[in-house]
């Protein structure tokens, strides 16, 4: 992609950001939570399937998906913060306008949606988890730096994506979590169509000047990112809240099992394929 299709894609999503901002006015915040639905899409629940998922009785998952949907939002907190806090530093110093006038729109979106999630955690469950694992440092600097910075957003916020859609689709769930997961789904399709056309016009710009060496020491980084990323699905705090026992060993277990495997492969290969076919992730020896 070059930067005339670019900055033509930047300014068709700013006018749709202007056209179609959506407001968290249209989430109704009850003042108690049922006790008998689903927080959370129970197949996406991090333990579905394993030998503790088949111990619990229906009212104990119920109570396990309320703390695992408080694990996510709390994750789309800091994954957010992280994110306002690293665009806003490389504000105008873009190649394009277009690009900062975008960006703009971007972090107001995002702090909004930092706003929901964190109102939910703090407003049903007294808090908002802590990040355990969530690797965001970079080591290379310049032109580098860049194409990590928006390639982690963009991992990041497509692995999110993926819940967001799948739980707002979830007629079992809780209808101001459906909703939460839809205002973020809506509004982050134009973020993850901007990020992919930053990378696929970023790359092309510096794929010329990035060795093999290069490759590989951004390949490594990305895939470590995905893993600690992964990691904050399985939260030792969320299944002691659940009324679990063993929390941490658990949290090890189930994500080292095939299932939870699987689950990561195929979400990963159905949403980060062109990261895959550039090798900036992956196995590539």
């Amino acid at each position: 992609m070059n930067i005339a299709t670019f900055t033509t894609q930047l300014k068709k999503l700013t006018h749709m950001s202007e056209q179609q901002f959506l407001t968290p006015d249209a989430i109704t915040w009850p003042e108690h939570l049922p006790e008998n639905q689903w927080f959370f899409s129970a197949e996406l629940i991090s333990i579905f399937g394993s030998k503790q998922w088949h111990e619990l009785t229906e009212q104990q998952q119920i109570r396990l998906s309320f703390y695992e949907a408080v694990n996510f939002f709390s994750l789309n907190v800091h994954g957010e913060k992280y994110l306002i806090n690293a665009v806003s530093s490389h504000l105008f110093n873009f190649p394009s306008i277009a690009m900062s006038e975008y960006l703009l729109h971007f972090i107001e979106e995002e702090a909004k949606h930092m706003m929901y999630f964190s109102r939910f955690c703090i407003q049903y469950a007294n808090k908002v988890y802590p990040l355990r694992a969530l690797d965001i440092a970079a080591e290379p600097h310049g032109d580098i730096e860049l194409l990590l910075l928006f390639a982690r957003i963009y991992i990041f916020e497509t692995v999110v994506d993926e819940y967001n859609r799948r739980i707002a689709n979830d007629k079992n769930v809780v209808a101001i979590v459906a909703d939460i997961n839809r205002l973020h789904h809506l509004e982050e399709s134009r973020h993850l169509a901007f990020g992919l056309g930053f990378l696929k016009y970023w790359f092309n710009e510096q794929k010329n000047n990035i060795d093999e060496q290069q490759l590989l020491k951004i390949n490594q980084h990305l895939n470590g990112f995905l893993l600690t990323t992964w990691k904050q699905f399985y939260c030792p705090d969320a299944y002691f809240d659940a009324g679990l026992t063993d929390c941490a060993g658990l949290s090890m277990a189930v994500f080292n099992s095939e299932r939870a495997k699987l689950h990561r492969d195929a979400l990963q290969q159905k949403r980060l394929g062109w990261l895959y076919q550039q090798q900036l992730l992956g196995d590539v020896g």
